[in-house]
């Protein structure tokens, strides 16, 4: 059974872009760069096109060429696209298909995914010439803080934990109290499960109590470790003396509505969300947008949805308003702005799957954030899934195998990802005991959407298995959706319900 990433808690915790990405939003001073309105992830890719058309190397072709496979922008990147052909280009087999796809036919145009490309990381390989460069600028210039910070990201994208701390802390070890340093540094400790470290780096540093987007950061990331934070008054004080223009207050405003939300005054989380939207950033309005089905009265104008780089609050939007499609193409987008997070991934595979019945996409989806975050238990369990419903059982297995560390949440989701396993290796009577446990765990943790989730995916496999219960378990799913109020679980009811009237 696949599932969604857990809503329950999220943070203003930093967004962590390359120091040029980072300048481009104002984050480090003055205004955002404007751009058009974004619904099909425009302002990301047109950022890439123009630093091609600047720079005109290797990396900046390959990195649009890529974007351009995702977003499906074949025509906007064939330039560069051939400049990655010629003759004398110095780029990898790899790179050099997906240059070919992007020169292929109008006809063929689109969202490709061919078995041409079934064993390509074109994505790792942009990101290995991003290393290689970057590498290259510090051997002229090893004392460049930003340029290790940069390549920190990189390597965390690779998947590469251990070399991507090691680059930060020596850019923390060149340069102290620099905001992008210590925001991208606390986002890097909370990637790699040390939440400890990033406070304990927020805390330390002298330049935290007089910056609002250190402040911010601090108050997020102590709820992410489990910690009070230490500069709430700080940071009240700082919104007060109202010094600072309200896009660099935007994200402690925002930290500091949700930490109302979370003691449970909804007037003053309400008054601060509000205030947080006056000039949001990309994080305080998700952050607005994911807090205003936790407590009423919490509004996102859909203008505010236009800003650039405002994937994940589109996302989740569109996603709540049943526009799936949208919020998948959303997802791709968020994914390549944050491709070390695992969040976008989650919810991309979860919809492309369920929604769609994309298996292949859903593969897609969790690949891509598995390089990153290689044990991640939920992606891995989406992994399965899709690969179980394309046929493809023995690596389904396979990868279920790594499955090691699991939540109390997720019990009842692998549980039932072991049922379809069981099912499709023609085992359906072991397959249903593992369902009916899931539903069991779900229902004792009062987990009503995911037991009712459980109970659709078993009257699914009993229904393709052709087993006498498989009546008896679409009345039983029917009754599990009592009173669960979800737009997939109806999708799926209904899907059910169709099946099983046209076979009786």
């Amino acid at each position: 059974m696949t599932l969604l990433p857990s809503d329950k808690d999220r943070n203003v915790v930093p967004r962590w872009r390359d120091f040029r990405t980072t300048v481009e939003t104002g984050e480090l001073a003055g205004r955002p760069r404007e751009s058009s309105p974004v619904f099909d992830s425009r302002g990301y890719f047109e950022q890439k096109l123009a630093r091609w058309q600047h720079e005109r190397n290797v990396e900046s072709a390959a990195d649009l060429v890529a974007s351009a496979l995702v977003l499906g922008r074949h025509t906007d990147a064939r330039d560069a696209a051939r400049f990655l052909l010629e003759p004398d280009s110095e780029v990898t087999a790899a790179v050099k298909v997906v240059a070919e796809l992007v020169l292929a036919p109008e006809d063929q145009a689109g969202r490709v995914v061919t078995a041409e490309l079934k064993d390509i990381d074109i994505e790792a390989d942009v990101v290995r010439l991003r290393v290689r460069a970057l590498r290259s600028q510090l051997r002229d210039d090893p004392r460049n803080a930003l340029a290790w910070v940069d390549v920190s990201r990189a390597y965390s994208m690779l998947g590469q934990p251990e070399r991507s701390i090691r680059a930060m802390e020596r850019a923390l070890g060149l340069v102290r109290g620099n905001r992008f340093i210590l925001r991208s540094a606390a986002r890097l400790f909370v990637h790699v499960d040390d939440p400890l470290r990033a406070h304990g780096l927020l805390t330390r540093a002298d330049a935290t109590r007089e910056d609002p987007w250190l402040v911010a950061a601090e108050i997020a990331v102590a709820a992410v470790a489990g910690r009070n934070p230490m500069f709430v008054r700080q940071g009240r004080r700082l919104l007060e003396a109202r010094r600072f223009p309200l896009l660099h207050t935007a994200e402690l405003t925002s930290a500091l509505a949700t930490l109302e939300m979370t003691a449970g005054d909804q007037k003053s989380a309400r008054r601060l969300f509000k205030e947080s939207l006056a000039d949001p950033t990309d994080n305080s309005l998700a952050q607005a947008e994911w807090a205003r089905t936790k407590i009423s009265g919490v509004e996102v104008d859909p203008a505010l949805l236009n800003r650039p780089r405002s994937f994940e609050a589109r996302a989740l939007q569109d996603y709540k308003e049943g526009r799936w499609i949208l919020a998948i193409r959303q997802c791709e987008a968020w994914l390549l702005d944050e491709p070390f997070s695992s969040r976008p991934a989650a919810l991309g595979s979860y919809l492309a799957g369920i929604t769609q019945r994309d298996y292949r996409l859903a593969e897609d989806f969790a690949n891509r954030s598995l390089r990153a975050n290689p044990k991640d238990p939920l992606l891995l369990n989406n992994l399965v899934w899709a690969l179980a419903n394309q046929g493809r059982i023995d690596e389904a297995r396979e990868r279920f195998g790594e499955i090691t560390e699991v939540s109390k949440e997720l019990v009842a989701t692998i549980l039932a990802t072991r049922g379809l396993l069981r099912f499709r290796t023609g085992h359906p009577v072991e397959g249903r005991q593992s369902y009916l446990a899931a539903i069991e765990e779900a229902r004792r943790h009062n987990h009503k959407r995911v037991e009712a989730l459980a109970a659709l995916h078993l009257a699914r496999e009993e229904l393709l298995s052709d087993v006498e219960t498989a009546t008896a378990s679409v009345r039983a799913a029917a009754k599990a959706c009592e009173g669960v109020d979800d737009l997939e679980v109806a999708h799926m009811l209904q899907a059910l319900t169709s099946t099983s009237g046209k076979g009786s």
